[in-house]
C-alpha cells in the first residue's frame, strides 16, 4: 500500500527530525542523520496539509490547511496533543469566508 503524497516538509531547528504533511492530512515526522524511521504519525486536519511549522524549542508543530471545519491545528509532535486551539471557518480571527489557510508560522507572546 503507497502512502499519500507529501505535501510539505519541514526540518525541525535541531535538525534532528523531519515532519511531513500529506494530502490525507496527516503529518508525520521522521528520523534524520542515521535514524530514518517513522517516529511519530498524527491526523490534525481532514484535508491536504498547505504547510507545517516547528516551534524555536522543536517541541510543537503547527499544521495549516484544507479542512471540515478546522484550517490549522498546532500540537506537540511526539504525543500529538493539541497546544491551544484549532483555526476554524468564521473564528472571530477569521473572515468568515475563508476556506483554507496555506502558511503556517509560531510566533513570539508578549
Amino acid at each position: 500500500m503507497c502512502a499519500p503524497w507529501a505535501m510539505v516538509a519541514r526540518v525541525s531547528p535541531n535538525g534532528q527530525w523531519v515532519a511531513s504533511g500529506d494530502v490525507s492530512g496527516r503529518v508525520r515526522v521522521w528520523g534524520l542523520n542515521d535514524d530514518l524511521t517513522l517516529k511519530a504519525e498524527h491526523q490534525p486536519l481532514s484535508g491536504a496539509i498547505d504547510d507545517i511549522a516547528w516551534s524555536d524549542d522543536g517541541q510543537r508543530i503547527v499544521a495549516c490547511g484544507d479542512g471540515k471545519g478546522t484550517f490549522a491545528k498546532a500540537f506537540l509532535w511526539d504525543t500529538g496533543n493539541t497546544v491551544g486551539r484549532g483555526v476554524k471557518r468564521g473564528g472571530a480571527a477569521l473572515a468568515p469566508h475563508l476556506v483554507a489557510s496555506t502558511s503556517a508560522a509560531f510566533g513570539t507572546e508578549h
